[in-house]
Parts: C-alpha cells; sequence; structure tokens
C-alpha cells in the first residue's frame, strides 16, 4: 500500500497568546486596600467632626447662658464700663458737677410778677463751663401746700428755660438762631418743661425757697394751654431739629446744646415725675422733696439728665414717693421705643440706685435694668454667632 510522503508544511501551532506570569507583574492586594482607604477614612473623620459638633454646640450654650447671668450683675457690667464718651448723649461726663439749685429765703413775691423773656447775648465763654455749684442753705420751714382743687393765678410771665439772659458760645449761626427761635416760640414757651425749667430757669430755682409760689409753678407745668400730647410732639420736633442745627455744637461738645438736646428728650418722663402726687397727703411729690431739709431726694428727680445721686448721700425719705418715682424709671429703661431718648437716665440710673439702697434698702428699687439690656444684647449676638460658626460647619462637612 502506498504511504504518501510526508508535508513540507509545518505543523499547525495553536496562534492565542498565552500570557507569561513574567510578562506583567500582578497587582499586589496592599494597594488595592489603599484605594478603599480614602472614603473609609473620610467618613471616620465626618463622624468625628459631628461628635464634637453634638458636644461643643451645647457647651457653648451654655457658657452664653451663665455668663448673662453673670453680667446682670452691676460688678460685672463694670468690667465693660468705659471712661471715655462714645456719642453726643454721653458727654454728660463734661457737667457731671452740676448740682441741685437752692436759694436763700426770699420774702413773698406780689402775685409772682416772675421774670422777662430770655434775652440772648453772645459772649466768648467756655463751651463746656461747668453749672454754678448749689448753695446748701436751708429753706425755712413751710407746710407743704395741697394740690389746687382750682386753677391758681400763674405767674405773668411764666418761667421760662434760660431767663432772664442766655449767655452763648456756639459754634455755628446756625445752633445760635435755633435758640432764639426756640426760646421765644409759642410752640415751646407754653409747654413749660419741667426738664428745662428745673436746671436752667432762675425763676423756676428761686421759687424753691417759696412752697406756695413753688406748688404753682408745678402746677403750671402740669397743665398746659396746648395738651400734654401736642407738647410731646412740639418737644420731639425741637429735639430733632437741634440735632441738625446744633451738629458742629454737639461734635465740639457744647454742654448748652448737648444738655438741652438730653432735656427735650425726656420732657415726657420728666412731666410725668414732675405731676406725681402722693394720695395721702393730695400733695405733688415734687413739692414734698423740695419741703425736705436734705436735698437726698430732689436730687432723684435730676437722673433723667444724667445727673446721678452723689455717692455720699445718705438722708432719703424712703417715701412712696420715691419708690413711685424710681419704679417710673425703671418702667421707662425696659421700654425699648424709648431707649434712644433715655441714655443719660441709664447712665445715672444704676448707680443712684446702690446709693438710695444704702439707706431704703437693696429692694426699694429695681436694679440691674440697664445691665440686663445690655447682657440680653450681647447673647442675641453670641447665639447668632455660634449659629453662624454651626452652619458654617455643617456646610464644611
Amino acid at each position: 500500500m502506498f504511504s504518501p510522503p510526508p508535508s513540507p508544511r509545518p505543523p499547525f501551532q495553536n496562534q492565542t497568546p498565552v500570557i507569561q506570569a513574567s510578562s506583567s507583574p500582578p497587582i499586589p492586594s496592599s494597594q488595592s486596600k489603599s484605594d478603599a482607604m480614602p472614603s473609609y477614612d473620610q467618613k471616620r473623620q465626618t463622624g468625628r467632626q459631628f461628635r464634637w459638633a453634638l458636644v461643643i454646640v451645647p457647651l457653648v450654650l451654655i457658657l452664653i447662658t451663665a455668663s448673662t447671668q453673670y453680667l446682670t450683675h452691676p460688678a460685672a457690667f463694670d468690667v465693660f464700663s468705659t471712661s471715655s464718651p462714645r456719642e453726643w448723649s454721653q458727654l454728660l461726663a463734661q457737667s457731671k458737677d452740676w448740682r441741685l439749685h437752692r436759694r436763700h429765703p426770699s420774702p413773698e413775691p406780689d402775685n409772682g410778677n416772675s421774670t422777662p423773656p430770655p434775652t440772648l447775648t453772645v459772649a466768648s465763654t467756655s463751651n463746656n463751663a461747668p453749672a454754678p455749684s448749689p448753695s446748701q442753705a436751708t429753706v425755712a420751714p413751710q407746710s407743704v401746700p395741697a394740690i389746687p382743687s382750682a386753677p391758681p393765678t400763674l405767674p405773668t410771665p411764666f418761667p421760662q428755660p434760660y431767663d432772664p439772659q442766655l449767655t452763648l458760645n456756639f459754634s455755628s449761626v446756625s445752633c445760635l438762631s435755633f435758640f432764639t427761635n426756640m426760646t421765644q416760640s409759642t410752640a415751646f414757651r407754653p409747654c413749660r418743661p419741667f426738664s428745662l425749667l428745673s436746671q436752667s430757669s432762675a425763676g423756676f430755682i428761686d421759687a424753691q425757697t417759696n412752697l406756695t409760689l413753688m406748688n404753682t409753678l408745678i402746677w403750671g407745668t402740669c397743665n398746659t394751654n396746648l395738651g400734654i400730647n401736642q407738647c410731646i410732639a412740639n418737644m420731639g420736633w425741637f429735639a430733632s431739629t437741634l440735632k441738625t442745627a446744633c451738629e458742629d455744637d454737639l461734635k465740639d461738645q457744647n454742654s448748652l446744646a448737648v444738655n438741652t438736646l438730653i432735656a427735650l428728650n425726656a420732657y415726657k418722663l420728666m412731666y410725668d415725675v414732675a405731676c406725681s402726687s402722693d394720695p395721702t397727703s393730695n400733695t405733688y411729690c415734687y413739692i414734698n422733696a423740695v419741703a425736705n431739709t436734705s436735698p437726698a431726694d430732689l436730687f432723684l428727680y435730676q437722673l433723667p439728665l444724667g445727673i446721678s445721686v452723689p455717692s455720699d448721700t445718705s438722708n432719703f425719705s424712703c417715701s412712696p414717693c420715691s419708690r413711685t418715682l424710681l419704679g417710673t424709671y425703671a418702667d421707662a429703661l425696659s421700654n425699648k421705643t424709648l431707649e434712644e431718648d433715655l441714655t443719660s437716665l441709664k447712665q445715672s440710673y444704676e448707680s443712684s440706685v446702690q446709693v438710695v439702697g444704702t439707706t431704703c434698702g437693696a429692694d426699694f428699687a429695681r436694679s440691674g435694668i440697664t445691665n440686663s439690656a445690655f447682657a440680653s444684647s450681647l447673647s442675641c449676638v453670641l447665639l447668632f454667632a455660634v449659629g453662624i460658626v454651626s452652619s458654617t460647619w455643617l456646610l464644611v462637612l
């Protein structure tokens, strides 16, 4: 049988490539693990930060609450106080040496033909000249008259602020014009502002030695022809206009401009305290304070003007009138709408209440009112800051 010869072609070989073990090194198992680590570590880090947030935020809130309670104490509040003025309303530091005026006893006047209308005289006096020191003369003993049951005969003209002569040194002509127009205006004079009369009217201050005349003057300040609401609006308008007309004088710390603005803002509050009465005797509380041989109670009526009770004062009557007076101040300071107008009262109230408390007891008047307002504002600011920080932290996470 014939056998064919072998084929000259090479035998068929499989062309599928074979991957050699040494041609490509295998991926180490440690590298695969490291690729998965970042996601795991990030989750752990996020969890730690979240847990810290849950711990820190409550601690901060607790700290804020504790600090708020601490700051309501006057001693703690003094830490934040400063002796330098920060705005015109704090310029009363220039006139802290003011004192209440008392005149020597004078004969009974004839039907009260009091003082002439004020005249203006421009003189080169210092802007920050202090007010005269008070006379400590004792008023002759007199019985306190009752509140008039019928309209009494008022002096003509009625005592006015800056009578009989106003000596001025203004930085601007506009401020001089303002005072000239205001003191002669029919929108100002009929209102008889106690806040200005008690500190700048010679006729009103002289009447302190005659309780009958002073009783009539207080009745006149409490019963005006224009009406209390109209006078409140008028004094508000004068205060607003003074800020513009006397802008340079306020910047220059002109004591007349500064103190007049404070008194205009305090018109309503000082009207209320001047017209308050003692129901047990049907007398004006202010007349009782004037009749007192000690000026201690009389000092309390000057607090809205930023004049604090001297620290060495001790002869307070601790009467219901004084308690009501300080309560009226506390209520006014608690009214947020009056905050801007009563900056001077805020400066004098707390220290004066502490002085009164040494004689009348710590619970005679409310304290810590102005400090509580500060602490409340600070607490709100801190809470807002914590909220911003916490929100930012959570967003970053």
